[in-house]
């Protein structure tokens, strides 16, 4: 929002974006989650353990299934960045958050606050040691 409140930005739109949550490789490997049933490869050899070490019960099998049902696939994950990326003038709005399924969502009342965000700004350069000019 601080870039897309400068005049000297008018070329630029800012806006942040939740891409939901993608089935990518970091949830295949976390083992409260299992993995994905619809990859080809089996789970010994997307985390190279013997497939004794990745035996999963029914129940896991069927929690996993469940899960990866609703996760978004990978083939699909960064279509919320492409389209706000490659977004004409007009079809999306600078300083706003958008949701996976390309809606303007709304943020909390902090979110709001220009006193948090400037506050949120000199953190990030304070701890980053980078400044930015806007």
């Amino acid at each position: 929002r601080r870039a897309q409140g400068k005049s000297a930005n008018s070329w630029l739109t800012a806006v942040s974006l939740e891409p939901g949550i993608v089935a990518t490789d970091m949830w295949r490997n976390a083992n409260d989650f299992g993995y994905d049933p619809r990859t080809p490869r089996k789970p010994h050899q997307i985390n190279n353990l013997t497939p004794e070490e990745t035996q999963k019960t029914f129940l896991d099998q069927i929690y996993s299934f469940l899960l990866y049902s609703v996760m978004t696939p990978v083939e699909r994950g960064a279509n919320t960045q492409i389209w706000l990326a490659s977004a004409l003038p007009g079809d999306i709005q600078g300083g706003k958050h958008y949701d996976h399924f390309r809606n303007e969502k709304a943020v909390l009342d902090f979110d709001e606050s220009k006193e948090c965000a400037k506050r949120l700004w000199e953190v990030s350069e304070e701890l980053t040691g980078i400044q930015f000019d806007l």
